[in-house]
């Protein structure tokens, strides 16, 4: 097994509400968690599963050279996989982006389009799958609370759920293949709000959609990955441990 489990990018911001209404608001990023404090304000993105794509100064300035028509970028730039590569292009440029150049078919089928955050971060928007196509997202977040009714003391689970469609096939006789994959986890946290277990992971699952629409579960893609700090736990153990009995 490998030792990376998750790539983040941490980005340092000068106009903080500015960057939050660009990535989450108008891009649609899902917020994962707030960890702000009174030393600075910080929040998660979920931002889909993470590549790291690695090109020498010739490929990246072809690539430039294709979507711009000039070298532009620096080392760093961020694409992301949307649905709609022009529509969101569009409402980045309305929450403050700049458009770099116009949306551009690429060589490999792609209508990419490039813009610009007010920091200069350049972002890279690639469309996600077969045009007509439908991919669907749901997310689920929420807390659960225990509570000693006697004493007060509270144990509490916090769950955020991120279910996408990863990958839709055409099979050509009315079905679709699907293939989802499932982010999220679990925070648990005791009577003094300290955190004691987490559950983050993935996991990725295939379906064969009929023609009349019904979903049937066809098997498992890829295993759950991540942590689980609660496997092999006694839930009833652990209420009698912190709330007492």
């Amino acid at each position: 097994m490998f030792d990376v489990t998750e790539l983040r990018v941490a980005l340092t911001v000068e106009d903080f509400d500015q960057a939050v209404a660009l990535y989450r608001d108008a891009l649609g990023l899902t917020q994962l968690e707030d960890w702000s404090s009174d030393r600075g304000r910080v929040i998660l993105l979920e931002a889909g599963r993470a590549t790291l794509e690695l090109l020498d100064e010739a490929q990246a300035a072809f690539v430039d050279e294709i979507e711009v028509g000039q070298r532009v970028s620096g080392a760093v730039r961020i694409a992301f996989e949307v649905v709609h590569s022009v529509e969101t292009a569009r409402r980045l440029v309305e929450a403050g982006a700049r458009e770099v150049a116009p949306p551009i078919l690429t060589p490999w089928g792609d209508r990419n389009a490039r813009v610009e955050t007010p920091d200069g971060m350049q972002f890279v928007l690639v469309p996600h799958g077969p045009e007509g196509l439908p991919y669907w997202i749901s997310t689920a977040h929420g807390t659960q609370t225990w509570t000693n009714l006697d004493s007060g003391a509270t144990l509490s689970k916090a769950f955020n759920i991120i279910d996408r469609d990863l990958e839709v096939t055409d099979n050509g006789d009315g079905t679709l293949t699907v293939v989802t994959l499932a982010t999220g986890g679990e925070r648990w946290y005791g009577p003094d709000g300290k955190l004691l277990f987490r559950n983050p992971g993935q996991v990725r699952l295939e379906y064969l959609v009929d023609t009349d629409g019904e979903w049937h579960f066809v098997g498992v893609v890829k295993e759950s990955t991540g942590r689980n700090d609660t496997e092999g736990r006694d839930f009833c153990e652990d209420m009698a441990t912190y709330l007492g009995n």
